[in-house]
């Protein structure tokens, strides 16, 4: 994981479970469906480790998902705001409060459609 400063892309580098064929690809946008418990499951899941390991991802205050300001941009340990990074769903809980209802992921999309990212 490495963010490409120029393009404001995310670079995301995949090895296969077998074998050592590696690929690497940019993204504008990456999506990460894990569901409750978050913080829990960081260490199996190589993406959220490594943005938790660069520091673009830090545990909210309630400890039970990612700390996020009020456009679900995520926010490293001194609070400044990932503008490429974004966190919607359950790992909000600890901000917004009880995201299991299609209408609070709806609504945390929708305040994250709003904003663009750009370079």
């Amino acid at each position: 994981m490495a963010a490409l400063e120029a393009s404001g892309s995310l670079q995301v580098c995949f090895a296969p479970r077998q074998g050592n064929a590696r690929r690497c690809e940019a993204f504008e946008v990456i999506i990460n469906c894990t569901g409750l418990d978050v913080l829990a499951r960081v260490s199996s899941n190589p993406f959220l480790s490594a943005l938790m390991d660069k520091g673009w991802l830090t545990p909210d205050a309630c400890g039970i998902g990612f700390a996020v300001d009020e456009h679900c941009r995520a926010l490293t340990a001194k609070g400044t705001k990932q503008r490429a990074v974004r966190v919607i769903g359950p790992p909000t809980a600890g901000t917004f409060g009880d995201p299991l209802g299609a209408m609070f992921t709806r609504s945390d999309v929708h305040c994250c459609a709003i904003y663009r990212i750009v370079p």
